[in-house]
């Protein structure tokens, strides 16, 4: 490809977020709305668009479909909520408005937001079960903020020495986690103010140009957050990306809970019961990357193929580097059974219980990090060390440095669509 080539498909795709418009509810006239995408998206016209647009083009009309026909498992699920939009946020500058939502349904709700295309809130009859701050000044400092509800990315979990190579150009990012890069780096997706791409009736999606270069990462990726109430109680997560180089990409949602409410702290966490469907995790090194091998649960403090009471495990689960040994508890990716890559079926990944409280996650990806909150503070954040829990669904964290692990290397290649669901089910909240 000429030097002019690629300059031309970046000047093209760098306005794509301004296009978006046209499939945002954001115009008075749902109707024509309708009536546009449905003829844009007609096989006479994709096939018309496929016969005249070069292939740089085609990776634009790729991330513009998935907008309207990203979801691409369980199509039974039907999403059943209303949304509405809260008043909205001003960044520390007052130069960016960032937006909020609340999707909801009965006695459910999750609030979600531009920045990050973060959850700020779950809330299950009338119990707050997910962290987060009220202010958004908090959201916006490092210092305070442990990633609360965020979609975090380009590549969530870690990259060893912040190192990696694609057909054998090398890249080096951000080490903003002791010798490993995390979560996208200083400003990752969780920082970024997301587009508002369509607001329906019943689902709110996000979308973000990362540009070539970003955070030094190789290429242009369109990302897609869609967020959506499917059945009672239950909040979907449809992430969807593209790229017009080859890149790595592994998306996951950040969001921390605790069944027993936000603000319940660890001595209810303790009695959370935990199930993962997981015959085998990944240990790590001191600096909480996989050693390159798996290794089975069975007989250690990682198996929990039945349901384990926290308080029962979690300090017999040491940190990764001895020198913390104040933060003992779960930070480790989990290999779930029955993932298939071919298929990408949702499938069980994780159980909570408490007091009768019930969280069943699934997904179509094939890890999940357990993480038990071991380095929240109260007085930085205002949460209890192992005040909750996350179940991260993703790829394997390092993969690009170690596909032979088996998620594969992470990269999303050009005219490939990046696909991952993910699905919090919550009952028994009385």
């Amino acid at each position: 490809m000429s030097a002019n080539q690629r300059v031309d498909r970046i000047r093209f795709v760098s306005k794509l977020p301004e296009n978006l418009s046209a499939f945002s509810t954001e115009t008075s006239d749902e109707a024509k709305a309708k009536q546009k995408s449905s003829f844009l998206f007609s096989p006479l016209a994709i096939l018309a668009a496929l016969t005249l647009l070069s292939s740089v083009v085609i990776v634009v009309l790729v991330a513009i479909l998935i907008l309207t026909s990203f979801d691409s498992s369980q199509a039974e699920m039907t999403s059943t909520g209303k949304v509405r939009e809260l008043s909205a946020w001003k960044s520390g500058n007052g130069n960016e408005t960032i937006r909020r939502f609340a999707i909801e349904k009965e006695n459910f709700s999750a609030v979600v937001t531009t920045l990050g295309a973060a959850i700020l809130d779950i809330e299950v009859n009338g119990t707050k079960v997910a962290l987060g701050f009220e202010a958004v000044d908090k959201y916006l400092d490092r210092r305070t903020n442990p990633y609360f509800g965020a979609t975090v990315g380009r590549f969530a979990n870690r990259i060893a020495r912040g190192k990696f190579a694609i057909e054998g150009k090398r890249f080096e990012l951000a080490q903003n986690n002791g010798p490993n890069h995390l979560h996208g780096g200083n400003r990752g997706f969780d920082l970024k103010n997301w587009k508002v791409a369509q607001v329906d009736s019943d689902a709110v999606t996000f979308s973000l140009l990362s540009e070539d270069g970003d955070e030094n990462y190789p290429g242009n990726v369109i990302a897609v957050a869609k967020y959506s109430i499917v059945e009672d109680a239950t909040l979907k997560i449809v992430y969807t990306a593209t790229c017009d180089e080859a890149t790595p990409l592994n998306l996951a949602n950040h969001v921390y809970l605790n069944l027993g409410g936000r603000d319940a702290g660890n001595k209810m966490l303790l009695e959370h019961k935990v199930k993962i469907n997981a015959e085998t995790y990944l240990p790590v090194d001191e600096t909480a990357i996989p050693i390159g091998v798996a290794a089975k649960v069975e007989k250690t403090p990682f198996d929990l193929r039945t349901p384990k009471r926290l308080g029962d495990i979690i300090d017999r689960v040491p940190a990764a580097n001895p020198k913390d040994e104040d933060f003992y508890g779960f930070d480790h990716n989990f290999i779930v059974n029955g993932f298939d890559p071919a298929k990408k079926a949702l499938i069980p990944v994780a159980e909570v219980k408490y007091e009768g409280r019930t969280l069943n996650v699934l997904s179509n990806q094939p890890g999940v990090q357990f993480y038990t909150g071991n380095f929240l503070d109260k007085d930085i954040n205002g949460f209890e060390r192992r005040g909750a829990f996350c179940l991260e669904t993703q790829i394997f964290p390092d993969a690009v440095n170690q596909p032979h692990l088996g998620s594969g290397s992470g990269v999303l290649e050009p005219g490939q669509v990046y696909s991952h669901d993910v699905i919090y089910r919550f009952s028994g909240f009385k």
